[in-house]
């Protein structure tokens, strides 16, 4: 059996499978790690493989490299963007400053269509990468992600205060929706740009994979030509541990 971990800013997923079954997912707050993993670990046996994708620095590294340790579990592998090869090059002048986990989700939706896509992951932050249908990254952006925006709103102005709100409307009634709204909208508006530019410079339009907490909503403003792909950073992780 595998162990299979994301370790992102806001959240850490855990999946436990085999080389066939589509196996478990549990999910930790990131900010709390040491107290809403422990449990989890605690109970693990029969795992084999530890592959970790993480973005949360050395200190989770050495955390859970040493709770595996304790309890004794095989040590966990945290892979590095720089020493992996998974059929898509990165084209990045320095790849170690290219995220594991963005690379990891842009190899498994290449893997998925085979042909030029545009891989979306909407977390924390939102990444958007566009690669050739030969597996040339062609590079992409970052953006804030939707509540970082908000975030970002209602801290760096006065007479706003935050309030969370679902409604979404171009022409909204209240600060609360416009915001929301305009979070989405900006998100939206962004990815599209990326997707056109791509489009323009191959010639041909790419498909569209998203993936990330905030993918259902933006999936839904992109239209039917982008498809959620719920967890492509564990198709990677998967991806790798087939090799």
């Amino acid at each position: 059996m595998w162990l299979f971990i994301d370790a992102g800013n806001t959240h850490i997923k855990c999946l436990i499978r085999g080389s066939q079954e589509p196996g478990l997912t549990q999910q930790f707050v990131t900010s709390d790690y040491e107290n809403s993993m422990n449990d989890s670990l605690l109970g693990l046996s029969g795992i084999d493989r530890i592959l970790v994708s993480s973005v949360i620095g050395k200190d989770f590294e050495s955390w859970l490299s040493e709770r595996c340790s304790q309890l004794g579990l095989v040590a966990p592998e945290f892979l590095r963007t720089s020493s992996i090869d998974l059929g898509v090059r990165v084209s990045y002048d320095d790849p170690t400053r290219f995220g594991i986990d963005r690379y990891l989700a842009m190899a498994a939706g290449y893997q998925l269509v085979r042909k030029a896509v545009t891989i979306v992951d909407c977390g924390t932050a939102i990444t958007v990468d566009g690669v050739t249908g030969c597996g040339e990254h062609l590079g992409g952006v970052i953006m804030p992600g939707i509540e970082m925006m908000k975030e970002a709103l209602f801290s760096r102005t006065k007479g706003i205060e935050y309030i969370d709100a679902e409604e979404i409307d171009c022409f909204s009634h209240s600060t609360a929706s416009g915001v929301h709204s305009g979070a989405l909208f900006a998100a939206v508006g962004g990815i599209r740009e990326v997707i056109e530019r791509q489009t323009g410079l191959m010639n041909e339009r790419p498909e569209c994979l998203i993936t990330g907490g905030a993918s259902p909503i933006i999936a839904e403003y992109l239209g039917p030509s982008c498809q959620v792909c719920h967890n492509l950073v564990f198709d990677g992780l998967l991806m790798f541990a087939k090799q």
